[in-house]
């Protein structure tokens, strides 16, 4: 069986978990809300809010909606060097549809450093986005 190939959002979801579960949330297993939700895929933060109430599940709903990946072509065209991107982030209350937070990530790149494959470059920029996006949230609290 060939080996499974993550998307940009299979990365970014998979970060925010970590980053979340670093900063002592509790998140539902990506198994657990896949059946919960019947593998519904939301297209906007409403949408995934109305996905988790109609599941019943008792969760703030976290959507991610990239407006840009793109790779920049280093000098000698070989490979990337980086990748800019641009993403909003939002938490919405599912019982109330209201917004609890929101991130907007400007298009800028994300510098990679060194030869890294694809897959792995993704994962890098997604954790290094994810990892800006929550430190952001930090800065933002009135006791943070």
């Amino acid at each position: 069986m060939p080996p499974l190939r993550l998307t940009v959002g299979d990365v970014l979801a998979q970060q925010a978990r970590a980053q979340l579960t670093e900063k002592g949330f509790d998140v539902i297993e990506p198994s657990m809300m896949k059946m919960a939700t019947k593998n519904r895929v939301p297209t906007s933060p409403q949408m995934a809010a109305q996905i988790l109430e109609e599941a019943r599940l008792d969760a703030a709903a976290l959507y991610i909606e990239v407006r840009r990946w793109e790779p920049t072509p280093n000098s000698r065209g070989m490979k990337a060097d980086g990748v800019i991107v641009a993403l909003d982030v939002t938490m919405v209350d599912p019982k109330t549809g209201t917004v609890l937070w929101q991130v907007r990530r400007p298009s800028r790149p994300v510098p990679l450093y060194g030869v890294v494959l694809t897959g792995h470059a993704n994962v890098f920029v997604a954790e290094t986005v994810m990892r800006e996006i929550f430190a952001s949230l930090e800065s933002k609290r009135p006791d943070g």
